[in-house]
């Protein structure tokens, strides 16, 4: 059996809190995927010294989903992308980058001040 990864682990740490808030918190689920691409244009591609320089075009691609859920106490969003570049001439300067956000609110105990 593989070992659980990190972002594995906080996504099943979430799901879990949010089985402990109970079906009375229960709320919609909004997934959004995402794809952005696109090119740029570099003249220094490997960041080398003045006169050493080799220009390039890389393409740009950047998959991603959005998790949204608001039950009647808790507020969940979760944002993950990766973010490719690809090189014509460089291949060896092709990059790959991931981001990821998680966001959660919790009323722990509704109703206390009012």
């Amino acid at each position: 059996m593989a070992p659980v990864t990190s972002p594995c682990r906080h996504v099943l740490s979430l799901a879990a809190i949010l089985v402990l808030l109970g079906p009375e918190s229960s709320g919609a689920l909004e997934i959004r995927p995402t794809l952005t691409a696109g090119g740029l244009y570099t003249d220094n591609v490997l960041l080398a010294p003045n006169g050493q320089e080799q220009d390039d075009i890389a393409g740009l691609i950047q998959p991603g989903i959005r998790i949204l859920s608001n039950g009647n106490r808790y507020d969940l969003s979760l944002d993950y992308s990766l973010q490719a570049f690809f090189y014509a001439d460089q291949p060896d300067a092709d990059e790959t980058y991931s981001f990821g956000r998680a966001l959660l609110g919790i009323d722990v105990l509704p109703d206390l001040f009012s």
